[in-house]
């Protein structure tokens, strides 16, 4: 049976019209700048007046910790009007609109891209359009970070359906190969567990660390295969702007730098 597209579009538009109020949740102003500088670690341009664009920005955790770090050419792209509205009174430059029609309007703009918690939310082919867009988007040295859930963890099942509006789910594996058939390279996936940023995260991380031990030792006694390691319910991953993709080179980026 085949669902008509305008069924799928007031869908959409029901569920992210107020989608912390589907949630149950009311906006929560987290500060990021602490975890995410661990996890963004050596990814972040050293010239901090460089071109940064987030889409998807929600109520702009990741904004606001690129402007605590120094970060004066940041701005943000959302779809929905109350996130738009918040990002407003907190002070930061945010736009409201579609983020692939957005891309595609711009060429070589910018220095970075951050996709946080985006591409769950659409189909396979809307997620290959921005990615494309995306590249298309990049300065020819850029890059693009991109934040999803992880179908390599145990916990899988509680983050990825715990959303009713997620469409599309990666392992790292099949994160990687999107983002080269997109002229990505030099792809880097990282868990966004625990990290080394206070003493009793330092300790989480040190027993995060020895349960992912224990399980790729039980992934390599079923299948014989111990190079997963990236297994928290979230993972992140960078990919550089590629400007002359060919298969040989795809090849060697990832023998270079595997993606585990």
């Amino acid at each position: 049976m085949h669902v008509k597209d305008n069924n799928k579009t007031s869908f959409n538009n029901l569920m992210y019209m107020d989608y912390r109020k589907s949630q149950g949740k009311k906006p929560v102003f987290d500060d990021w700048s602490i975890a995410y500088n661990w996890y963004l670690r050596n990814w972040l341009p050293t010239n901090k007046e460089e071109r940064i664009l987030d889409i998807g920005c929600g109520e702009g955790h990741l904004l606001a910790a690129l402007a605590k770090w120094g970060y004066t050419n940041v701005q943000g792209l959302e779809l929905r009007t109350e996130a738009v509205s918040i990002c407003s009174q907190r002070g930061l430059n945010v736009k409201l609109g579609n983020a692939i029609e957005y891309l595609k309007s711009h060429t070589n703009e910018f220095q970075m891209i951050f996709a946080i918690d985006v591409i769950e939310h659409l189909t396979k082919e809307e997620c290959f359009d921005l990615l494309q867009s995306a590249h298309h988007a990049l300065m020819p040295n850029g890059s693009i970070v991109i934040q999803t859930p992880n179908l390599a963890s145990p916990f899988a099942g509680v983050t990825f359906f715990g959303d009713i509006t997620h469409q599309t789910g990666f392992t790292p594996t099949s994160l990687a190969q999107i983002m080269r058939a997109a002229r990505f390279s030099t792809i880097e996936v990282r868990p966004t567990g625990p990290g080394l940023w206070s003493f009793r995260s330092a300790c989480y991380y040190l027993i995060w660390n020895l349960i992912v031990f224990l399980l790729r030792m039980i992934n390599h006694i079923e299948c014989r295969n111990f190079r997963q390691s990236v297994l928290t319910r979230n993972m992140i991953a960078r990919g550089s702007f590629d400007t002359h993709p060919t298969c040989e080179k795809k090849v060697s980026v990832w023998k270079k730098k595997k993606v585990h």
